[in-house]
């Protein structure tokens, strides 16, 4: 299974089935095995690239993709996805604003795994009280 990672993000970095392969790498970001094959920096880079400039159902799997590395990995993997906090937040902000309902989901569930790490970040604590308001 967790061989399938290398050839998704090959899809991925050649601009191809980009959403289809993002979304078998959540499928893969709730085993343990696939966090740590998708935690590494290259990896998340590609993902977080994804999420700044690929479409908006690309956007949302790719959110999709960071949750469940949140979600499964602990606090190990929640630190090295806010690592791209910078790049990631305005993303996730919009999507609240203007995802489907699946990417308002996601995207408000990810924001929180961020805040709770970063809570002295003032570009996260600004968008705490954004969160709390039902998208």
């Amino acid at each position: 299974m967790v061989g399938a990672i290398p050839v998704l993000f090959s899809f991925i970095l050649q601009r191809r089935l980009v959403e289809d392969a993002l979304s078998v790498l959540a499928l893969l970001g709730s085993c343990p095995e696939g966090v740590t094959a998708m935690t590494r920096v290259g990896e998340l880079t590609t993902i977080v690239e994804v999420l700044r400039g690929g479409s908006t159902r690309a956007k949302e799997n790719a959110t999709s993709v960071l949750l469940a590395l949140c979600e499964t990995g602990g606090d190990s993997a929640v630190e090295k996805v806010s690592r791209h906090n910078h790049a990631i937040v305005a993303t996730l902000c919009s999507l609240l604003i203007t995802g489907s309902d699946r990417g308002k989901r996601k995207a408000k569930s990810l924001m929180r795994f961020l805040v709770a790490n970063e809570s002295s970040s003032s570009s996260i604590d600004s968008s705490s009280s954004f969160l709390d308001n039902e998208y």
